[in-house]
This record gives C-alpha cells, sequence and structure tokens, in this order.
C-alpha cells in the first residue's frame, strides 16, 4: 500500500478507532440504563467501519464479497440493538414486548441467512464486479428485490428510534434532556448520513461518506460523555415514581383536557387509561364525590372533605397547583 493510499484511508480508520473505543468504554458502563444495547451499536458500527476500511483495500473479488457481508451482518446487528436502546432509554411502555421485538427480528435473520448462503449461492451479491476508482476500487453488484425491502425497513427502524428519544425531550429535566438530545443525534447522524452516497453524494476519492459521518455523530457522543456525563448520570424512571405514588394524581392542560393520570388516580375513578387521557376533565369528574370541578380555573387551591365512594368512606385532602414548563 503505498503512501497516498494510507493517507486516503486514515480519516477511515480514525472513525474505525472512535467507534471501537466508544464501544470498550460503554462496555464498562453495561448496568447503565440502555448502555448494554447501546453498545452494540457501537460493535455493530465499528464492524461496518471494518468491513467498508479492509474492502476498500482488499484487491481481489472474493474478499471484497466477505467484506461487504461484515457489513451487512453489522446492520442486522445495529437493527436489532437500535429500539431495544430507545425503548430502554426513552421508558417508553410497550404492549406484547416480546411480540414487537420478535418481529424486529425476523427480517435481520432472514438478513443472515442470506448471508451464509450467499458464500455458497451468492444469492445477495448478483453480478459482483470491481469498479476502479482513485487509490483504491470498490465493488459493485446487483441487489436482490429482499434488500431494497429490508433497507427500507432499517431506516424505518432507524427514524422510529430517533423519534422515540426525540419525544422524551420535552418530558425531561434540562441536564437528561441535553442528554437525550446527545444520543439522538449521535444515531440520527450517521443513520441518515447514509443516505449521502445514495444522492450521489461522495467525499475523499470519491468514495463513501458513511464513515465520517459516523466519526461526527461519535464525537458528538464524546461531548456527551465527557460534558453531560451520558450513561453516567441518568434520570430516574420519573414515569414509574408517578405509577408507583399512593396519591392520586392528575394533571390537566391549559385547556382542562386530561394529559395524565397515575395508577392511584385511575382505580380511585374507576376508569382505564384510555377513558380518562385525552378527555375533557368535565366530562372525567362528571358525577364524582370529589368537587374537583369547581378548581378547574383556580392557579391554586386546597380543599379537604369526606364522602363515600362505592360504599367505602373515603377522607381526602386535594391540591390543586399549576405546572410550568
Amino acid at each position: 500500500m503505498i503512501r497516498s493510499e494510507v493517507i486516503t484511508l486514515l480519516p477511515y480508520l480514525v472513525s474505525l478507532g472512535i467507534s471501537l473505543g466508544l464501544f470498550l468504554y460503554l462496555a464498562g458502563k453495561r448496568n447503565a440504563k440502555g448502555a448494554f444495547a447501546f453498545s452494540w451499536y457501537l460493535l455493530a458500527q465499528a464492524l461496518w467501519l471494518a468491513g467498508f476500511v479492509f474492502g476498500l483495500a482488499s484487491e481481489n473479488l472474493l474478499s471484497k464479497i466477505l467484506w461487504s457481508d461484515l457489513k451487512w451482518f453489522a446492520s442486522a446487528i445495529a437493527i436489532v440493538a437500535l429500539p431495544v436502546f430507545a425503548v430502554q432509554y426513552a421508558e417508553q411502555t410497550v404492549k406484547r414486548k416480546k411480540l414487537l421485538f420478535g418481529l424486529i427480528l425476523i427480517l435481520p435473520s432472514l438478513l443472515v441467512v442470506c448471508l451464509v448462503s450467499d458464500l455458497f449461492l451468492g444469492c445477495l451479491h448478483k453480478s459482483p464486479a470491481i469498479n476502479p476508482l482513485p487509490h483504491f476500487s470498490e465493488l459493485t453488484y446487483e441487489l436482490p428485490p429482499f434488500i431494497y425491502a429490508y433497507v427500507f425497513y432499517a431506516y424505518g427502524i432507524g427514524i422510529w428510534s430517533v423519534s422515540l428519544l426525540a419525544g422524551r425531550v420535552l418530558r425531561r429535566q434540562n441536564l437528561y434532556r441535553v442528554q437525550t438530545l446527545i444520543l439522538a443525534a449521535s444515531i440520527a447522524i450517521p443513520v441518515f448520513g447514509t443516505l449521502l452516497p445514495l444522492l450521489g453524494i461522495r467525499v475523499i476519492a470519491t468514495l463513501d461518506p458513511t464513515p465520517l459521518t459516523s466519526a461526527l455523530g461519535n464525537l458528538t457522543l464524546i461531548l456527551g460523555f465527557a460534558r453531560f456525563r451520558v450513561f453516567e448520570v441518568a434520570p430516574i424512571g420519573r414515569d414509574k415514581v408517578f405509577e408507583a405514588m399512593v396519591d392520586p394524581v392528575v394533571i390537566l392542560d391549559n385547556k382542562n383536557l386530561v394529559s395524565d393520570a397515575n395508577n392511584a388516580m385511575l382505580n380511585l375513578l374507576g376508569k382505564k387509561p384510555n377513558e380518562v387521557i385525552g378527555r375533557q376533565a368535565k366530562e372525567v369528574f362528571n358525577g364524582f364525590p370529589i368537587p374537583i370541578k369547581q378548581y378547574l380555573q383556580a392557579s391554586y387551591a386546597r380543599a379537604e372533605a369526606n364522602f363515600t365512594l362505592r360504599g367505602v368512606e373515603v377522607s381526602y385532602e386535594m391540591t390543586v397547583w399549576p405546572i410550568y414548563n
């Protein structure tokens, strides 16, 4: 390998080193919420970058196909790791979680089967050829229809994972909000960076810019580690605390729509969440013995009383107070 080739590969080798370093760093923090799944995502990223770098450096067709297989295998790991991380870190309540993740595994598993058979039948790399570039050469081949479905699915998983994190930004304290933004950015930058070569955008020696967008995402992550203590100071499960409170709590927006209610309030009302959330407070508390409707326009109030609810004598102290975002 001549000097100009080494210089061309250097930025990509640096990107690979950053990904490996972050994976090893995060592997030591696997007990932090979401850290174990995110470390698998970083491992997948490092494997993809290794496949890219060594695939470029390879000169014969077979070795290029093998390194390309490694890149596809890494994408399968990332597709599984990303939604697991997003659900864990965003504290997303998922019904039928096992079924959901079982469905997520279907296409990556089919891809792995295709990769194994590709070694013998060439089912993934149709009509492979070597396309010469300045300094290096790249592998070109025809994609089977299954791969197009897989690619759309992969982007869908990436967008869904980033949206879960983005949805939590508005519901967290400032420090945790910044942490979540950093994690979302570190995923979004490389995921959407893979669109650049599809749009015909190339960088160094007309090579794929995806490894550079991965490095940019990882530098964002390093900033989060260094300054905002990502995966070190993690938010306590506020939703879990809210649900575990013994005191009934209901949250209304400025239009007096019920935006949330904990389990204690739902039990007191004898209703399910879909019968309460998003409905007018007057409708939800119609006929309810606690005179909540009287205080809908109050910014602060306290009241005490006794009443009988479903044959049980209940004593209560009600407090109304504003919440500012």
